[in-house]
């Protein structure tokens, strides 16, 4: 989850103060589509094939969970961790980062010894031009380049700023690690962002064996999802067209709607909760009626139900009492009804032409069912 939400530029934060982070991962369950056994549809999520016993016995049948997410070339999951199949202990693998070596090892600066004379102009270039034209150069141009004569090799070993032009291609890759997974304190040979050394050889490493098969397939994953994401959510009008900004205001309100209901519900205050619970189903109600939803009621209830809340103090815990609960059961299952309502109006909507796309349309549940 830390290298899925810093792909997708927001910070880690899975606590109710975290609401671009929630809004985030929201948007972009609501746009991916649907699931299967808890996969998106058109996602490849291995380099090989899902065991098919996941389609008939997703909870892993007498085995728990031993094959749920093995696949035909390894024992892959969606962490970086490899399963032991003696009673369902995990025996934590990750796939580690190769050691950068501050130093090019002499053996490797053995094998550029008598190179033979040339006369192209990229060997004899100065440096000042070799650097120059290196930096345009993609990453496996970069080790063409190196491969093209022993002189060559040698000038792009033992040159550090060379080295460090891989390093910044490297950096741009799964095969780096993020800043998030930085480890304090950084110990030595950590290929960090900023660190000099044998960059050639640690890409060799990471790019040539399959050492960290894992962490690519993931970030792969991850890539898969952003792709779709931004095509379905473009298509549907939700990041571009003339019901963006309303669209995204709607679901942020939805967002915010639950992590207050969540807070009013940790304060053991039944009547505040059932006030901002039945401010918040009334305002639903009324949008939903109208002939196309725009979520102005919601929107206007999410503020008095902040203003509502301010100031208020935690009591005690306590029990809400037989006839509070049935009342709180009862708003809890209308509010169910309307937020279903409105994301299979928001589906419906999504499925529309191109252009005369619009969100939460649709009619009401009747009796919060």
């Amino acid at each position: 989850m830390k290298l899925y939400c810093e792909q997708i530029g927001v910070p880690f934060n899975l606590t109710p103060s975290g609401l671009e982070t929630m809004l985030a991962l929201i948007e972009r369950h609501e746009f991916l589509g649907p699931t299967l056994y808890g996969g998106y549809e058109g996602i490849d999520y291995s380099a090989g094939k899902l065991d098919e016993r996941w389609l008939s016995q997703p909870c892993g049948g007498e085995d728990a969970n031993v094959f749920a997410w093995d696949f035909e070339r390894g024992q892959e999951d969606w962490t970086m961790k490899r399963y032991h199949n003696f009673l369902a202990f995990v025996n934590y693998s990750p796939d580690l980062f190769p050691r950068l070596h501050k130093e090019v090892k002499p053996e490797r600066l053995a094998l550029c010894n008598n190179p033979k004379a040339s006369t192209d102009w990229i060997t004899n270039s100065p440096d000042l031009v070799f650097l120059g034209v290196s930096s345009h150069l993609s990453l496996p141009d970069l080790y063409n380049v190196a491969a093209l004569s022993k002189q060559l090799r040698r000038r792009c070993l033992t040159t550090a700023s060379f080295q460090l032009i891989v390093r910044d291609q490297i950096s741009q890759t799964w095969a780096a690690p993020m800043t998030s997974e930085y480890p304090s304190p950084m110990p030595e040979g950590f290929p960090h962002g900023k660190a000099n050394g044998d960059w050639f050889l640690y890409g060799h490493h990471v790019f040539k064996t399959n050492s960290m098969r894992n962490r690519r397939r993931i970030l792969n994953i991850i890539s898969q999802l952003q792709i779709q994401y931004i095509a379905t959510a473009t298509e549907a009008g939700y990041l571009e067209g003339p019901h963006s900004g309303q669209m995204r205001a709607n679901l942020r309100a939805m967002v915010e709607l639950q992590l207050l209901l969540r807070k009013v519900s940790q304060m053991y205050d039944y009547q505040l909760f059932l006030k901002v619970l039945d401010m918040f189903n009334d305002a639903w109600a009324r949008d939903l009626r109208k002939p196309r939803f725009k979520g102005e009621d919601a929107q206007k209830a999410l503020k008095e139900a902040r203003r509502l809340v301010e100031g208020k103090e935690v009591l005690p815990r306590r029990d809400p009492g037989k006839l509070v609960l049935q009342r709180l059961e009862n708003s809890l299952r209308e509010n169910q009804g309307l937020v279903m309502a409105a994301k299979r109006a928001g589906s419906k909507s999504r499925r529309r032409e191109k252009g005369n796309t619009t969100f939460f349309e649709g009619t009401i549940p009747s009796n919060g069912s």
